[in-house]
């Protein structure tokens, strides 16, 4: 993959972007570069090496993800669908989901209604293992 060289942040920022870009093209109705993006998106997601969980934020909490890359699959040993039905107080440690939940950890992430950050944190695997 070319972008080697870029950041997290960087492909973060275009994972942002494609995903707005799809959105504005779904509403727009044009099937055929939606379904370019669509590639390119999917392509970006997968080709991390990090984990990567995609999720609307709420103002009483977090819903469930909507996207997740294979590598965070690998890593939590969950299957994908396993993973869609869960949020991130789900595998959250319990001592992290306690800063997610505080009102000042949420109104940070909600002045964008989606945000991304990167963090280091602590999460549980499918057998209640800690991963970091």
């Amino acid at each position: 993959m070319k972008d080697k060289k870029k950041t997290k942040r960087q492909l973060i920022t275009e994972l942002e972007e494609m995903r707005q870009r799809i959105a504005e093209l779904k509403d727009a109705g044009l099937q055929e570069p939606l379904e370019v993006s669509e590639d390119k998106y999917r392509a970006l997601l997968e080709g991390l090496n990090d984990a990567v969980f995609v999720h609307p934020l709420k103002k009483d909490g977090y819903n469930n993800f909507i996207d997740v890359n294979e590598r965070a699959c690998e890593r939590l040993r969950y299957s994908r669908d396993e993973l869609l039905a869960l949020s991130p107080k789900d595998i959250s440690a319990p001592e992290d989901a306690r800063l997610r939940r505080s009102r000042d950890g949420r109104k940070k992430l909600l002045e964008n209604k989606w945000d991304s950050h990167s963090t280091s944190i602590n999460q549980k695997t499918q057998k209640n293992n800690l991963f970091t």
